[in-house]
């Protein structure tokens, strides 16, 4: 029995040490930690004196050929771009250390040629310069999705304007506003409106057009819709806006073109329907795992489009807590979609999708007030349309932030991006390492084969080279015939 033990610990080390080969060096059982988000991190320490030019990297491209590039926001006290910095007032920091700048045709910095038009200071020959040089801007194509529930016919007064509005009525004027003028949007940007009740609501465009006359057509159908219903189909009305993305991906990946797909939310409800629409969700509580799973596709849809994709979720409303809403903690099983909708908007569901967004890829913005809010989000494309393009030689090894450090007379004021958790792919590792599922099964038939190991192969283990009792032979017991 003893010699039997012994080759059982002796069987179980065997399998410990194939089990750590197979694994490699430094191997873990477990899954591989999420990839990363890239976030702003201020460079600011608490004791340094505020910048009088804050600085702010908005995004950064690595495409797999050329140069890497990163969008940079310079505002002046009154948070407009500052105009007419170049190459000798940036500096690139990568992991915090200065990048050589070797080559000069690589290393450029650029800024919309509408910011240096805007800028009325230095001589006309200057000014001229200025305009005729510049980063020609950003093509945007607009899927506006807006909320047609029954409270989107309720009558809104809003602060310094005379006429009282439903709230969708203000939300279609503020559109009109937006686009009316070529200010910011032009007639390359494209637009496409939308909208859901308890379904979707696709009556109101054809498609996606920069025939200003179309789109104005589109809104006055939108007024003429009268609101019905309380509950949302919104992530529905997501889903199909983003499937409508992934369908044009090719288009925001070409090279050629510097176009990016916008995703615009309207909506003062919380969503009260399952993703495809058809069912639907009562509980707060049911809105989490939904809004996890459209996290997930938008993550999907903006690898697609090469992180072109902007997604901004507008709520007409404020945050807070509610009866049994609250912002943290598990949600009361019952809490109430329809009571509670009525008092604040689900910054919850909305924060979450908003983790699916790189910095400067959209945003979730709260205000009772539609045209705040396409005004915070047209604050925000102003920012992006007129901030400076720095582009410099790509690296080899990916570093963990990206920063740059930017002169504006005696001011230096810098920025970082720095990978955080969240959903930005890491660079592939080197070594070869199995997969947790390859992991999973080699350890499940290891176990499988130690603890149900057929007993006659233990017992024939044990048995060779020892002095093991051999098993006895009946003899056999012969029958006497009767003699007759």
């Amino acid at each position: 029995m003893a010699r039997r033990s012994s080759l059982r610990s002796r069987l179980m080390r065997s399998l410990s040490i194939t089990f750590m080969l197979l694994l490699g060096p430094g191997s873990s059982v477990a899954q591989d930690p999420l990839p990363a988000k890239q976030e702003s991190k201020t460079a600011e320490s608490p004791e340094a004196p505020a910048c009088k030019h804050p600085v702010e990297v908005l995004w950064h491209k690595e495409p797999q050929e050329g140069p890497w590039r990163m969008g940079v926001s310079v505002l002046n006290e009154n948070q407009q771009q500052v105009a007419g910095l170049d190459e000798k007032d940036f500096q690139v920091l990568l992991d915090g250390s200065p990048i050589p700048v070797d080559n000069e045709d690589v290393f450029k910095v650029q800024q919309n040629k509408r910011a240096f038009a805007e800028q009325t200071t230095g001589d006309d020959e200057t000014r001229d310069q200025r305009t005729t040089g510049g980063l020609d801007p950003v093509n945007y194509d607009f899927y506006i999705a807006i909320d047609l529930t029954a409270s989107m016919g309720e009558s809104l007064q809003i602060e310094g304007q005379e006429a009282t509005r439903t709230r969708l009525s203000w939300v279609a004027h503020g559109l009109a506003e937006l686009f009316k003028s070529n200010a910011l949007f032009d007639k390359k940007d494209l637009v496409y409106i939308s909208g859901f009740t308890s379904q979707l609501e696709t009556q109101f465009m054809m498609g996606s057009t920069n025939d200003r006359k179309a789109l104005r057509k589109g809104l006055t159908r939108v007024l003429e819709f009268t609101p019905q219903g309380t509950d949302a189909a919104l992530f529905a009305s997501m889903l199909h806006n983003l499937s409508n993305i992934r369908a044009q991906a090719a288009r925001y990946n070409n090279q050629n073109e510097d176009r990016e797909a916008v995703l615009v939310v309207l909506s003062d409800s919380f969503n009260g329907m399952d993703l495809a629409g058809k069912k639907r969700v009562s509980r707060c509580a049911d809105n989490e795992e939904l809004a996890q799973s459209l996290s997930e596709t938008i993550r999907s849809v903006s690898d697609a489009t090469g992180d072109n994709l902007k997604v901004y979720i507008l709520a007409m409303g404020t945050v807070g807590e509610a009866g049994r809403y609250t912002l943290d903690g598990p949600l009361n099983s019952r809490c109430s979609i329809r009571t509670v909708q009525k008092d604040v908007v689900d910054a919850r569901s909305f924060e979450a999708l908003k983790t699916a967004l790189r910095s400067g890829q959209g945003d979730f913005i709260d205000d009772p007030n539609p045209f705040r809010l396409l005004g915070r989000m047209k604050s925000q494309f102003e920012n992006l349309r007129r901030a400076y393009e720095v582009q410099y030689p790509a690296h080899t090894s990916r570093p963990r932030t990206f920063g740059v450090r930017v002169r504006v007379g005696e001011d230096h004021c810098e920025d970082a991006m720095e990978e955080a958790y969240g959903f930005l792919r890491q660079v592939p590792a080197t070594t070869n390492r199995h997969s947790p599922g390859e992991v999973a099964l080699l350890l499940a038939s290891l176990i499988i084969s130690l603890f149900f190991l057929p007993r006659s192969l233990v017992n024939l283990s044990s048995g060779v080279g020892s002095s093991a009792p051999k098993r006895r032979r009946r003899k056999k017991s012969k029958r006497r015939r009767k003699k007759p």
